[in-house]
């Protein structure tokens, strides 16, 4: 199997995702780099106790803490302005872009998750010892697609956002795409497919972006880079009801009850997070812009 590395996007507002996508990741990939800034997209600060015990609860795992900043992106290629709606787009970007640095070397491949797309490990493992990657440059994988519950899940598979390709196909600045991962996709130049699924036919994945426990939906929808796409407090608030019977009009797809995948998800977030707080960790680095334009320079200058 070829060399694979796993890149989450994650913040606190998933921190109920995070272990399981995790422990599912470590089945098959040989690096696993987690980028979270130390702020959510809208300016507010991210929540720094629960920030530590994602550190603690996954020392295998390598966290890339970068710092926000309120006036510009990390990459000198976009200039956006803060007021720009599309402002939040640009930093989900920003996290695989800085992520993208510290990829190793030696890796063919790179998965690039959202903390809320979880992977089936095993089966995973098996499609990419197959040959269904054969002269692929990039594809877009087909996830299971979940709304209000776990246990709901949308008939049809209708999530296309894990993007997988190979390293030397990717273009650093393509990850800077203002579509984000499917924007990327496309600029890859070469053999591509969307719509992947495994060797049995069927999603490798389980995205569970609109499965949220009371205030965390609020949390969510008021602080992703997504923020102003849509009113999203005031659309999911009348979807998410007790009584949902599996139809719903934002997305307008029909949903059919389902095991549950994965306990862990469902468990009680203590958002207060862990008491010790320290200030490194093995396993995080931590880097503000300046010092990553440096890094990133010297890396440039040396390769040439």
């Amino acid at each position: 199997m070829s060399k694979l590395t796993t890149i989450i996007n994650y913040c606190t507002n998933d921190y109920r995702f995070l272990n399981t996508c995790i422990e599912e990741s470590l089945l098959f990939s040989d690096q696993i780099l987690v980028p979270v800034c130390d702020h959510f997209f809208n300016g507010e600060r991210e929540n720094g106790k629960l920030l530590y015990q994602s550190y603690i609860e996954n020392p295998e795992v390598t966290f890339i803490e970068y710092v926000y900043d309120p006036k510009k992106i990390y990459s000198p290629y976009v200039t956006i302005s803060p007021k720009d709606p599309n402002w939040g787009h640009f930093w989900h970007n920003t996290s695989r872009y800085v992520a993208y640095d510290y990829v190793d070397p030696t890796t063919e491949y790179i998965l690039f998750l959202d903390v809320d797309e979880i992977p089936d490990g095993k089966r995973m493992k098996a499609f990419l010892q197959s040959d269904r990657l054969q002269d692929t440059n990039a594809a877009l994988l087909n996830s299971y697609f979940y709304f209000t519950s776990p246990i709901y899940r949308a008939k049809e598979n209708v999530s296309q956002n894990t993007l997988l390709c190979k390293k030397d196909s990717l273009a650093r600045e393509a990850l800077m795409d203002i579509e984000e991962r499917s924007g990327t996709f496309y600029q890859i130049p070469g053999k591509k497919i969307r719509g992947l699924n495994g060797i049995d036919d069927q999603p490798l994945l389980h995205h569970y972006s609109y499965f949220r426990k009371g205030s965390e939906l609020k949390q969510k929808v008021t602080t992703w880079g997504h923020k102003e796409d849509k009113d999203w407090m005031q659309l999911l608030q009348h979807e998410k009801r007790e009584d949902f019977a599996g139809e719903e009009n934002l997305f307008g797809l029909e949903y059919e009850k389902v095991g549950l995948q994965y306990p862990k998800i469902v468990e009680e977030v203590n958002r207060n997070g862990s008491n010790i707080l320290y200030d490194c960790y093995s396993n995080v680095i931590k880097i503000d812009r300046v010092s990553f334009t440096k890094r990133h320079l010297e890396q440039t200058f040396l390769s040439k």
